[in-house]
């Protein structure tokens, strides 16, 4: 008898709202119904156009037009969900009687009669509790979107807000969960399998019962007919024809470490936290190459590293870009990487040697008129307040030109070039390129890159293109273009050019790396890979740990169409963690190796 009144008060109220003789808007006159928000799944695009990721906060969700629809399931949803849709204003008198009545007759309260702009109004704009506020505030809304929006527009609304089950929101999101389809590809069985989802999405997912989501199909197919929507013959040939389910997806970040960096990027872009990015519906189109991240992912998999100890391994961190745009095509962000986790491609290391061509070289020959075949003493020097570097081991080789001590990699003419160019200027030409220096970095250890807060190898990358470029330096990005959910342009990226050398410069510079992996006697020729290329190895030494202990291993290398840099090492370098070779064997056989598969050889 209770739940008699409790139904019979229900509709006294609804009386009273449609009679207008309250304020609709009584019950949550906060509400702005004009403002409905649908929360849509960010996608990132890669420089072919093609979709790499699509990325949400909490609900996953595609948005879909009605005019991507095949009519009979737009009108499966409506003889479904509320075949009296475009007859009432938001809330159906009539539906509520008939569920008032069934309540009565079954003595139970059942949560029946929501239209379909109800539910609109619920998924936008409450919580899904069962009560008696929260329906009224449901029918009073829903009497509001009426006022403000089309039947047509509601509908859309409806079809991308409700729930399918399997973490699908949306008719689109779902068409793809659970049969792996467009929407204008959906048969009449698939498109009344999912009209008869949102009533019960997880009791009659095809997954979880697909006795009871057929029954539910054939069900809906028996509407649709009745209807005039289908044919006796379609209808018995949709409920004959088998349900073909696509296997469950996998989280589809496969590559994590390029999908964070571009996150951070976007945010930055656009100044708007991570959240309402993810929801808002942007198309993000970036410079990523699927084949050369998958080059560096199969690389970096197939290849040993001797210096993996039980407890911890040896990390690894690589940037792959475009020397003439800037476009950042790959990024590899560690063995174990994890989303949000240290990302060894953006992360600073100590660069060692690979700092050498752009802190002294590039100085040296720019501003005072070194030549390749200039000769330079290689033997223990000690300069300005004492300082005196060291060869690796402890071995000189007298006089050599320029063009050998870069490919063997000497330290002493490195250090005494910047000393006779001039650390500021060695420092100007650093910046230049993008690599910022701490105020403690303004000395001759620069020339071996000595920096206080290291260097990544996204910065790196980014750097040595100015070789190849004639003496241009192209900002390192991710992102070419943004779009938002209506496919309006909001951004395009247009990354900084600057010329920081002179282009004879630049081609002796491009002439003198080439050596290091050439020549017999350059420390990067395990980098080799069988076409022109030009690079740099770099190592910092473990302090403390011996001659033989290294802590950080890199190798710079590029061509006219990709730079890349590559970083290995620990994270925590100690007694037990240490690498036991420099830049000229990891990192530079790792270049050989994705260099390889990127030109297909």
């Amino acid at each position: 008898m209770k739940k008699q009144i409790h139904s019979l008060f229900l509709f006294s109220l609804v009386m009273v709202l449609l009679s207008g003789c309250a304020n609709p808007l009584s019950f949550e006159n906060s509400m702005d119904v004009t403002k409905v928000s649908i929360p849509v799944n960010t996608v990132i695009v890669d420089a072919q156009g093609h979709e790499v990721d699509q990325l949400y906060n909490q609900e996953n969700r595609e948005y879909a037009k009605l005019s991507e629809m095949p009519e009979y399931l737009i009108r499966g949803f409506l003889i479904t969900e509320d075949k009296r849709f475009y007859e009432h204003a938001g809330v159906d008198p009539q539906g509520i009687f008939r569920a008032i009545y069934k309540d009565a007759a079954s003595q139970s309260l059942r949560e029946g009669a929501s239209t379909i702009t109800q539910q609109v109004a619920k998924n936008a704009f409450l919580t899904q509790e069962k009560t008696v506020g929260r329906k009224l505030n449901e029918m009073a809304i829903a009497i509001e979107l009426e006022k403000h929006y089309s039947k047509e527009q509601i509908l859309e609304m409806y079809v991308n807000l409700i729930y399918f089950g399997e973490g699908a929101y949306g008719v689109k999101t779902a068409a793809k969960a659970y049969f792996g389809k467009d929407l204008q590809h959906l048969s009449i069985s698939e498109a009344a399998l999912l009209a008869g989802l949102p009533k019960a999405p997880s009791a009659y997912s095809p997954r979880h019962d697909i006795d009871k989501a057929l029954q539910r199909r054939n069900t809906v197919l028996s509407l649709m007919r009745e209807n005039g929507v289908i044919t006796e013959q379609q209808e018995w040939d949709a409920q004959h024809v088998e349900v073909k389910l696509v296997s469950e997806q996998p989280d589809s970040n496969r590559y994590p470490a390029y999908v964070d960096y571009v996150l951070k990027e976007a945010g930055d872009l656009l100044h708007i936290e991570e959240k309402q990015l993810l929801s808002g519906g942007y198309r993000i189109y970036t410079g990523f190459d699927p084949a050369v991240q998958k080059a560096m992912d199969r690389a970096v998999a197939s290849h040993p590293f001797p210096d993996d100890r039980k407890d911890r391994g040896v990390d690894v961190g690589i940037a792959a870009l475009k020397p003439e745009t800037g476009a950042i095509a790959a990024l590899y962000g560690g063995r174990q990487y994890q989303p949000k986790g240290v990302n060894h491609a953006t992360a600073s290391f100590q660069p060692g040697s690979a700092l050498k061509p752009i802190a002294a070289y590039v100085p040296a020959i720019e501003t005072k008129g070194w030549k390749p075949n200039d000769l330079i003493s290689d033997e223990p020097m000690t300069f300005v307040h004492g300082y005196a570097p060291q060869n690796y081991g402890d071995k000189y080789y007298g006089k050599v030109t320029l063009y050998e001590a870069l490919a063997r990699s000497l330290n002493v003419p490195a250090v005494y070039l910047l000393n006779d160019a001039g650390i500021q200027a060695g420092a100007r030409y650093v910046e230049a390129a993008g690599i910022k220096l701490d105020p403690k970095d303004k000395g001759l250890s620069i020339a071996l890159g000595g920096l206080t807060k290291g260097v990544s190898a996204v910065q790196l990358a980014q750097a040595y293109p100015a070789f190849a470029n004639h003496g241009t330096v192209t900002g390192a990005h991710a992102i070419i273009e943004i779009k938002d959910r209506n496919g309006q342009t909001i951004l395009k990226q247009e990354p900084m050019r600057q010329n920081i050398m002179k282009p004879e410069t630049a081609d002796t510079m491009s002439a003198m790396l080439q050596g290091v992996i050439t020549e017999p006697f350059g420390t990067g020729r395990s980098a080799d890979f069988g076409k022109p290329a030009a690079g740099k190895t770099g190592t910092t030494q473990a302090p403390g740990l011996g001659p033989e202990a290294n802590k950080d291993a890199w190798f710079v290398g590029y061509t006219s169409e990709l730079a890349t840099a590559i970083h290995i090492g620990f994270d925590i370098t100690d007694r037990e963690h240490y690498l036991s070779n420099g830049g000229g064997r990891e990192p530079a056989q790792l270049f050989s190796t994705v260099m390889k598969q990127v030109y297909g050889r």
